[in-house]
């Protein structure tokens, strides 16, 4: 009798873990939120975005699934695209080298300008032990986990009064900066007068003209629609923006190992879709800014070399009293290849 209750117990507790199995499965998929202010649309951003998602999507087989959420929708830009990864709003951001100022101030060392030659050194920097050893400082000061850095684009000059040929031509005018001390300085050096603006509230200070103009890479000059409001586009490269994929620590480290791995290939993956579309589609970028009437000029390498004159000096020496002679030449070094 005894044996026969035991059983019967075990065979009822078998079928109710058998029956529960489905939901077992169903709790154990996640779900993670991928915010940027990039809007909707055709773009290398969120093209990369989607080869993220299809490929995480696709190496877990749906144990781990992405949903996008473009147009600031988690959090806006700057400050608050950290914060959102933080606070768990948002579990992965694109985010700009900007963004990070007033959480590691170090970030502020890939903004001196033309610290790289061309896109080709940037990445190959984005891959350097300087890199890699600056994402750690990053966690382990904000929680925040660098994925992978990429190419968010050089950035350029757009104005409503003239083209900037020259270091002089910005003189006297108003220049949209981000809320950082390396474009303060910058743009000062241009005797031009910067003004921090969130990235949200741009192109309306920029039709108002609140400022005169601004400086952002091509395609966010295109897709966030500045070329319609700005009459002239300077492409004189000064500072490569850097696009961080980053990701809430504590959500990375509760996925299991495989999906750990399959995050950090597809981040590897988002990077290099972003490198072939940037490089692809530079001179549709310029001829679809010039279609719309915009007086576009591309500065020549003494042109490049005239504004590096000016600007780079005076952000060296900020970061040099900040930061340290081997911390700056560390920096160098990793720019030109050499670490």
């Amino acid at each position: 009798m005894m044996k026969s209750w035991m059983a019967a117990a075990c065979a009822a507790a078998l079928a109710l873990l058998v029956g529960l199995a489905p939901d077992v499965a169903l709790a154990q998929t996640v779900t993670l939120k991928f915010g940027t202010v990039i809007p909707p649309g055709d773009n290398p951003e969120l093209n990369a975005i989607a080869a993220f998602k299809r490929q995480v999507e696709a190496q877990t087989k749906g144990a781990v699934k992405v949903e996008i959420f473009p147009g600031g929708q988690l959090g806006g830009g700057g400050r608050a695209a950290i914060e959102a990864v933080q606070q768990g709003v948002a579990d992965l951001y694109l985010s700009s080298d900007a963004d990070f100022a007033g959480f590691h101030a170090q970030v502020q060392l890939l903004s001196a300008p033309y610290l790289f030659d061309d896109a080709n050194a940037a990445w190959s920097f984005f891959a350097s032990p300087f890199a890699a050893r600056l994402g750690e400082e990053i966690r382990e000061r904000t929680g925040v986990r660098t994925l992978t850095m990429a190419e968010l684009g050089f950035r350029s000059f757009t104005s409503s009064k003239r083209l900037f040929v020259k270091p002089a031509d910005a003189k006297g005018l108003r220049i949209r900066v981000q809320e950082s001390q390396i474009y303060l300085r910058m743009i000062e050096a241009l005797g031009a007068s910067p003004t921090p603006i969130p990235s949200t509230e741009l192109l309306m200070a920029l039709k108002q003209g609140v400022v005169d103009g601004a400086e952002n890479a091509l395609s966010v000059i295109h897709d966030f629609g500045m070329a319609d409001v700005q009459k002239y586009v300077t492409i004189n490269e000064h500072v490569m923006g850097v696009l961080f994929i980053i990701m809430n620590d504590e959500t990375y480290a509760k996925l299991a190992a495989d999906q750990r791995k399959a995050v950090d290939e597809a981040a590897a993956e988002l990077g290099k879709v972003v490198r072939e579309q940037k490089a692809a589609r530079k001179a549709d970028y310029i001829q679809k800014i010039r279609a719309k009437g915009v007086e576009v000029h591309e500065s020549t390498p003494a042109e490049k070399a005239a504004f590096k004159a000016v600007m780079q000096k005076p952000v060296l020496d900020y970061l040099l009293g900040r930061f340290g002679r081997a911390r700056v030449e560390e920096l160098l070094a990793a720019a030109n290849g050499k670490s």
